[in-house]
């Protein structure tokens, strides 16, 4: 069983990046990681990026972040990442378009549903998946559809099953913090790579490379367009905009290898360098 642990960055500025990000893996994993991750925060009882004040006292943030990033790796947990920006795309659905579509491309589970499509490609056939979120009141719903839909979409006897997606309170597991640290830099790394914050929260990216994706502008105004042609007929038991997934024109290719910020049309990148 892979165990993936994800959290969202801000979503309330439609001009900026937001990201749903987080790690994965099994359990011996994860277990080791608690231990080294608790470890690590000392007398702090969590991590939470927007409490940090990274801008200032950055050196105390460097210190605490130094240590805590590379831990996720070290135990050989894999990050994985969706970010898009909503003001690329907003004009299509706030005119005219209903409620459903509007809760079903809404940045959350636009990227929830990339990150599962990444997955799908990443993850090994003969793995179980169980997909993990911090309660998310306002998306919650459209995550579920986007999820079903995903699993039902996606399902082939040489990929991995997708068991579940369980929403915990928020602060109830140390397991998302890594996943709230990640796309907390990821955002800020799109928006300036060469500021403060970015620089100080590098260490959670590892080597820069990862899986997932960054949807251009191009892309997703193609995604939302289709959608919107599918959701036309709309049932809320039937459909979500993510099912023309298993019939899209999004393929992973292994050599399809390239910076955030630099792709190509409807391709799919199964590593993302984000530095």
């Amino acid at each position: 069983m892979i165990t993936v642990y994800l959290d969202e960055s801000e979503h309330s500025t439609a001009s900026k990046y937001m990201a749903v990000a987080g790690f994965y893996g099994d359990d011996k994993q994860w277990t080791a990681f608690s231990s080294d991750w608790k470890g690590a925060l000392g007398s702090r009882k969590a991590l939470h990026m927007n409490a940090l004040r990274i801008s200032s006292k950055p050196e105390r943030a460097k210190r605490l972040i130094d240590a805590l990033g590379p831990l996720p790796y070290k135990q050989g947990l894999k990050s994985i990442c969706s970010a898009v920006k909503f003001a690329d795309y907003a004009d299509l659905i706030q005119d005219g378009s209903d409620g459903h579509a509007k809760r079903a491309l809404a940045g959350y589970p636009t990227c929830l549903g990339s990150v599962l499509l990444a997955l799908n490609q990443l993850v090994p056939g003969n793995e179980s998946i169980k997909i993990v979120c911090e309660d998310q009141k306002q998306y919650a719903e459209a995550a579920i559809r986007t999820f079903r839909a995903m699993r039902m979409g996606m399902s082939h006897p040489a990929k991995p099953y997708f068991s579940g997606m369980e929403f915990i309170p928020k602060n109830s597991s140390i397991l998302t913090e890594p996943a709230d640290c990640l796309a907390y830099a990821v955002t800020h790394s799109l928006e300036n790579p060469k500021s403060i914050v970015s620089s100080i929260c590098r260490p959670i990216l590892g080597d820069g490379s990862v899986g997932g994706y960054k949807l251009s502008r191009d892309v997703i105004r193609e995604m939302v367009l289709k959608t919107k042609s599918l959701l036309s007929g709309y049932k809320p038991n039937r459909i979500s905009w993510l099912e023309l997934s298993s019939n899209s024109d999004w393929e992973s290719n292994a050599s399809n290898t390239c910076k955030m910020g630099t792709f190509s049309r409807l391709v799919m990148l199964k590593i993302c360098r984000i530095w």
